[in-house]
């Protein structure tokens, strides 16, 4: 019999060849379950803040946006908490407000003449797991909107 007849070992010749590709889609799919997972953290804590940031007396008040800021990043108004998502510092997710006045001279919506709403902004700078550089920056983010409903 010769060599080039033979045919023993040719699928585990196969399988050497595509398990790099395999592994890398493998890797892929892990990564990419990862991310789904921290936009829905990220999505999940920034409507939670600017929901409670909607329901304080005043959502303009400093006090009550680093609350809801504490909120957003660490899933409790306790800044002594554990963040969501990455180590601390600039890790963290990105939240930020911005309070805009509706007009209601009219009186078209029941409240003043003039609401609050809300907007709340969060961001997160995704990190590969296994430390793969395909994208320079992949930057998570997510916002909410409310209007001011008082206490």
């Amino acid at each position: 019999m010769t060599l080039v007849r033979d045919r023993r070992g040719g699928a585990a010749v196969e399988f050497a060849l595509t398990l790099p590709f395999l592994i890398l889609i493998l890797f892929a799919v892990v990564d990419l379950g990862r991310a789904v997972w921290q936009h829905h953290v990220v999505a999940k804590s920034i409507r939670d803040a600017t929901r409670y940031l909607a329901r304080t007396p005043d959502p303009s008040s400093s006090v009550f946006q680093g609350m809801a800021i504490n909120l957003g990043q660490r899933g409790s108004i306790d800044a002594s908490k554990a963040p969501l998502l990455g180590a601390g510092g600039d890790d963290m997710i990105a939240v930020s407000f911005q309070i805009t006045w509706v007009d209601n001279a009219a009186g078209t919506w029941r409240g003043a003449a003039m609401i609050p709403v809300v907007n709340g902004q969060a961001s997160y700078a995704f990190k590969p797991m296994f430390g793969f550089d395909l994208v320079e920056q992949l930057t998570i983010s997510a916002g909410h909107v409310q209007r001011h409903l008082g206490e």
